[in-house]
């Protein structure tokens, strides 16, 4: 990992997770046509971020046997246990260029080698499946030229 070492990671993750927000833009043919916004604690207490994350894991989990309810205290909870109090991940809404959420996609599992896990939990309105693989693409971009880390998971080789 040239230049940028595993704790810098780290503390952009934190810094991200506790805002301001700011963006990554998601570009496709140099066209911008989207963007990447950290999601932050402020998020955690919005009750229309809970609901869009709540639909898209209704979404995402309806097929199995018995699928666990997906409440907004569930999210909630999941949202600041396994995400923002998490130091080695860190969770991106993938926006519209008109501001609008349509799903989510993340890093997790950074280690000290600067390997990190791709696309940990990667849920979004499935109308926006373009925007959503670019949003992807872009995170894998930005993860391998600006943090310098190596990245593992089905949807970093495909990248």
């Amino acid at each position: 990992m040239d230049g940028l070492t595993p704790e810098h990671a780290l503390t952009l993750f934190r810094w991200l997770k506790e805002g301001p927000p700011g963006s990554i833009p998601i570009v496709v043919r140099d066209a911008p046509c989207g963007s990447l916004q950290a999601i932050t604690w402020e998020d955690a207490g919005d009750l229309d971020a809970l609901d869009r994350i709540c639909a898209w894991h209704g979404l995402a989990f309806a097929w199995l046997p018995d699928p666990v309810p997906v409440t907004h205290t569930s999210i909630r909870r999941w949202l600041v246990e396994q995400v923002l109090e998490v130091p080695t991940r860190v969770l991106f809404w993938i926006k519209t260029h008109q501001d609008i959420c349509v799903g989510h996609v993340g890093l997790s599992s950074l280690d000290q080698a600067g390997n990190a896990r791709l696309c940990d939990l990667l849920v979004g309105h499935p109308r926006y499946r373009n925007l959503l693989d670019a949003g992807i693409r872009t995170l894998t971009d930005w993860s391998r030229e600006s943090l310098h880390l190596n990245l593992t998971g089905p949807a970093a080789a495909a990248a």
